[in-house]
């Protein structure tokens, strides 16, 4: 729960930072950051929940990439303020690691979980400007681009069939997109997203109510 918070509070605080211009948020971030890349390396590997797999910081693969995700995005943001052996050292002990991490635990399968993991591993890829990272979140058998591919029925639902769980894939994807948008590495021209977020709109009723879903 804890490394949650911290990590969240690294892009939200990297977000104000950006805003505000105030220093004191630029250098909480960089604090969260030195201190998890202080300690990652010696982290045990526990957990191991089925379908899932194990983590470092957290018991699941999922909330592992979900932490690696925001600490990357908010060392993206304040990464000007570092020096170059800040960045070294914050690369070389937390988000490599991390992105090895993930590589060795995503799972085989379709499923929103690998839809984050992947992309967590695709924006620390890109971070680490390593096309060999961003190669396999992206267009490896059960990557970024296979999901997309597979997991959509016709109308643009994803496959789980829960809105929750169609909302919290596009969430994986927009967050990748916020660094690959205008690279070669994009899925935007795969015309997927668009459906995905008409599906949604189709169920509106004519007072702008949701429509609930059922399978069937």
């Amino acid at each position: 729960m804890m490394n949650g918070h911290n990590c969240r509070a690294s892009y939200q605080l990297g977000l104000l930072w950006l805003l505000t211009g105030e220093a004191h948020y630029a250098q909480r971030v960089r604090q969260i950051l030195l201190a998890y890349a202080r300690y990652y390396p010696a982290y045990e590997v526990h957990g191991g929940i089925p379908c899932n797999g194990p983590g470092k910081m957290n018991i699941q693969t999922l909330c592992e990439a979900n932490c690696l995700l925001e600490l990357a995005k908010g060392y993206d943001l304040i990464r000007s303020t570092l020096t170059r052996r800040q960045q070294r050292f914050i690369e070389s002990r937390l988000l490599r690691p991390g992105a090895a991490f993930l590589c060795q635990h995503r799972e085989n399968q379709l499923h929103n979980h690998e839809v984050k993991v992947n992309a967590a591993i695709g924006v620390l890829g890109l971070l680490l400007d390593d096309a060999t990272v961003v190669d396999f979140a992206i267009n490896e058998p059960y990557g970024l681009r296979w999901q997309l591919q597979q997991g959509l029925y016709p109308e643009g639902l994803w496959f789980e069939g829960s809105a929750h769980y169609h909302f919290y894939v596009l969430q994986g994807y927009f967050d990748w997109e916020k660094f690959a948008r205008g690279t070669d590495w994009s899925l935007m021209e795969e015309g997927l997203y668009e459906r995905m977020l008409d599906f949604p709109l189709n169920l509106l009723t004519p007072t702008a109510h949701s429509r609930s879903l059922t399978m069937r």
